[in-house]
């Protein structure tokens, strides 16, 4: 199976072509060290996606974890 057969089949990430576009995204500029920023872009792409959907991702999935405790 290739790579982007694997990612259709896993359901993992947002495929951009699907995501809508709104206009309204805005940039987030973050600092990294380059063996973080090695290690994060590994990770994405063992996900299967972009290191900035797989950023998003998680962030969010944090604030939900954060704001559901407030």
């Amino acid at each position: 199976m290739t790579r982007k057969e694997n990612k259709r089949k896993s359901g993992r990430g947002v495929n951009r072509s699907r995501r809508p576009r709104t206009g309204e995204n805005k940039v987030l500029p973050i600092r990294l060290s380059e063996s973080e920023k090695w290690r994060v872009e590994r990770a994405a792409a063992r996900a299967g996606v972009s290191l900035s959907r797989f950023i998003v991702e998680r962030a969010l999935e944090e604030a939900e974890r954060t704001l559901s405790r407030a």
